[in-house]
């Protein structure tokens, strides 16, 4: 009996020096913050008697979260708790019951320091912050990364977004709800083939997450090699168009990747111009005819562009399959493609 009762003595000591040290720690910083920033000393009032928050978690949640934002080089970190929304932060900090997402705040509070946001967006950012899960916020880094890369193996950026689901392990609706509730996230409709992400998303990303948990890399997928036109060949390519608007491109510093149709469908590969070719409309008399077509990125998109008649550019056939032995064809054919090439120069130009 008396040894459970001196074990009880010691641990309420032990609490008592720890609830001690930690009120003692976020004091001082309170009072630090009297010189940094104009009214400071409302903060240092309202944290004045620690003794009344009996929950030891947390002033755990705010030391760690002081912890994370007073770094020896970054002496200014700590002007952003503004006197504006000092006490909304701190109480959602000590309030918030998952530990994990102190690191958040942290992160939120350095980062705004160097944005100019007004006040209401500072809260409003902040306040959303606090009503997300930690799952719903490692499903927002998803839909950054898809909003913001074009990942390998999806044929755009949407693409990628309908296949989250299938990456995001749990609570999936839910965490889909907290993003749309907010306004992070719109609500998909058969009438709209485009993303979902909105620039509140990119933003809040960008304010909470570190960089280096911001790339495709991070959630193990890859970016697409990105060049400036992409030349997709065909059955109608023949042996010399390639080759030759290659030239025609590169010697005017573009960069150019040609692949085949089996490995365009592959989605390993990004540009902002593709050509491709096709069987013609145009019929004469004696002669036959494909189509290179020009496009931008629309080619990606789920639901296709009309193409303009300009983008269509018609070839005599003859001049791609007999280039290889008739300098006449040649000459021909590098005459065609020459427009073309200056067609695309002044695509990437706009």
């Amino acid at each position: 009996m008396s040894n459970n009762t001196n074990e009880s003595d010691i641990e309420k000591e032990i609490n008592k020096n720890i609830k001690s040290n930690l009120s003692s720690f976020v004091k001082s910083t309170a009072r630090n913050l009297t010189s940094l920033i104009p009214y400071g000393d409302k903060i240092t009032q309202l944290y004045s008697d620690f003794n009344k928050y009996s929950d030891n978690n947390e002033m755990q949640r705010l030391l760690r979260f002081f912890y994370g934002i007073n770094h020896e080089d970054n002496p200014n970190m700590l002007i952003a708790l503004g006197p504006e929304y000092a006490e909304m932060l701190m109480n959602f900090v000590m309030k918030d019951m998952e530990n994990d997402k102190i690191d958040y705040y942290a992160n939120f509070i350095i980062s705004i320091s160097d944005k100019d946001y007004s006040v209401s967006d500072k809260k409003s950012y902040l306040y959303i912050l606090n009503k997300m899960t930690l799952s719903s916020i490692q499903l927002m880094r998803y839909y950054y990364i898809s909003k913001m890369y074009d990942l390998s193996g999806y044929k755009n950026r949407e693409s990628f977004e309908d296949a989250i689901v299938k990456k995001v392990a749990g609570f999936f609706s839910m965490n889909y709800s907290i993003l749309m509730n907010y306004g992070l996230i719109e609500q998909p409709t058969t009438f709209y083939s485009g993303s979902v992400v909105n620039e509140s998303l990119i933003q809040l990303s960008e304010l909470i997450f570190d960089k280096s948990t911001l790339t495709p890399e991070y959630i193990n997928e890859k970016e697409k090699d990105r060049y400036d036109v992409v030349i997709i060949k065909s059955t109608y390519s023949g042996c010399y168009y390639p080759g030759i608007l290659v030239d025609q491109l590169s010697n005017k510093g573009v960069s150019v990747c040609v692949v085949d149709e089996s490995q365009f469908e592959k989605h390993e590969v990004f540009s902002s111009v593709y050509v491709s070719t096709r069987e013609s409309n145009k019929k004469e008399t004696g002669k036959e005819y494909i189509d290179l077509v020009v496009e931008g990125e629309g080619k990606l998109r789920s639901v296709p562009m009309d193409l303009k008649d300009e983008n269509i550019h018609s070839i005599n056939k003859d001049y791609v399959s007999r280039a290889g032995f008739s300098p006449i064809c040649k000459i021909r054919l590098t005459e065609s493609l020459n427009t073309i090439s200056e067609k695309i120069i002044a695509m990437l130009g706009e």
